[in-house]
């Protein structure tokens, strides 16, 4: 049978071949010899288990932690393209920032601004990372992964994708490390830090030796020795209460000669602040009343400043007309102040008389409600005493 004359049928199956292979690679060498290729991984994702494949990539969201969207699997069989491209947003972008910026941006110079684009270019952006970065070819287009359903392709695709990334992420480890144990430090390099750690509701001491690898980024904490202290001991010197008072009272901080971490030293520290403010704070309120006198103190001297110049202007000395003033006109002027006095003293002992009454009224009609209480409380407990002669009776005639 020539060319010309093959079925339709045989024609579509090479059409399927075809697509299978631009969709999965069969050897790194077919695609791009010096990209490495994930090829037993995606033969884990085989087509035509639909729901093997449901329940591999929900497992792959929760182990994640995925929760920028909610996806179920209603949404993975239905193939709903939001919920996908939202998933290979973050897996690209927020997963792990060892892929992304090690891998993506230093290794493959994909610039961070992919993942503002739009949904049609990111699409397209991301079909080509996948290509340059691990020769992966994506089987769909645009217009496929935009529409509804596809379902088993959408979801191959995003297990690959996070098997990349794993990949990816475990060989860009272990290379650091192999890198740092090359040139990483000696073991005398390594700094050894000791600290004694008092618990004082126990009453045990631990020493501790904690060891750092900057290069390897690794620490590690060893508890040496434990040993066992009064719980009176709070601190390695002698407690004295003279030196802790002078300690409060001076403006320094206070000296410690302790070795260990101590809690007496915390709690000195505490109450010396708490002393300080609360004599920052009694200064401030004797400060401000003292103002406050001096200006009541100075307003009254002017006040009176200002009636004397008013009352004795006219009678200079100096002038004819104080020498002309007769002396029934300075007695007449002076029995007017002395009325002017009077009627300010009265009007004083008034304003008196009313707070007082006002307050005797309050006074009253708080201890009228207290009688009223009291009887109320009286009454209260007669009742009670009352029911109770009566139940006791009762249950007296009762037995």
């Amino acid at each position: 049978m020539t060319e010309q004359t093959k079925p339709i049928g045989a024609i579509t199956n090479a059409k399927c071949e075809v697509a299978s292979l631009l969709s999965y690679p069969q050897s790194n060498e077919t695609v791009n010899p010096k990209k490495r290729t994930s090829k037993k991984e995606r033969h884990q994702h085989a087509v035509g288990e639909l729901p093997h494949n449901v329940h591999k990539l929900m497992k792959v969201i929760k182990k994640i932690g995925y929760v920028a969207d909610t996806i179920t699997e209603t949404d993975l069989l239905e193939g709903t393209p939001t919920k996908f491209l939202r998933l290979i947003h973050y897996m690209l972008f927020h997963l792990t920032r060892t892929f992304t910026q090690d891998f993506l941006v230093a290794k493959h110079h994909v610039s961070l601004d992919t993942q503002y684009l739009p949904d049609a270019k990111f699409y397209r952006q991301f079909s080509l990372i996948m290509l340059d970065a691990f020769g992966y070819r994506v089987a769909m287009s645009g217009d496929q992964f935009f529409q509804a359903g596809y379902s088993e392709r959408k979801i191959i695709l995003a297990l690959d994708l996070y098997d990349f990334i794993k990949e990816t992420k475990s060989s860009l480890k272990r290379d650091a490390q192999l890198t740092a144990v090359d040139n990483g430090p000696y073991a005398s390099d390594v700094p050894n830090i000791k600290y004694e750690v008092i618990n004082h509701r126990k009453g045990e001491a631990t020493k501790i030796e904690f060891s750092m690898n900057s290069t390897l980024q690794q620490s590690k904490i060893t508890v040496v020795s434990k040993t066992d202290v009064p719980k009176g001991v709070i601190q390695s010197h002698r407690f004295n209460e003279g030196v802790f008072e002078r300690n409060l009272a001076s403006k320094g901080p206070i000296a410690d000669t302790s070795s260990v971490y101590s809690l007496r030293r915390h709690h000195d520290e505490t109450e010396r602040k708490k002393r300080r403010k609360e004599e920052r704070a009694a200064k401030k309120q004797q400060r401000q009343s003292e103002v406050i006198q001096e200006e009541g103190t100075d307003t009254a001297r002017d006040t009176v400043k200002s009636s004397q110049q008013q009352t004795f202007a006219p009678q200079v000395v100096d002038e004819p007309i104080a020498q002309e003033q007769a002396p029934e006109e300075q007695y007449a002027l002076l029995e007017q102040m002395l009325k002017d006095f009077a009627n300010q003293i009265e009007l004083k002992m008034e304003s008196v008389e009313t707070g007082v009454d006002a307050r005797l009224k309050d006074c009253q009609s708080q201890y009228s409600t207290l009688e009223q209480k009291i009887a109320f409380t009286q009454s209260l407990n007669h009742q009670n005493a009352m029911q109770t002669t009566t139940i006791g009776s009762v249950l007296a005639g009762d037995q």
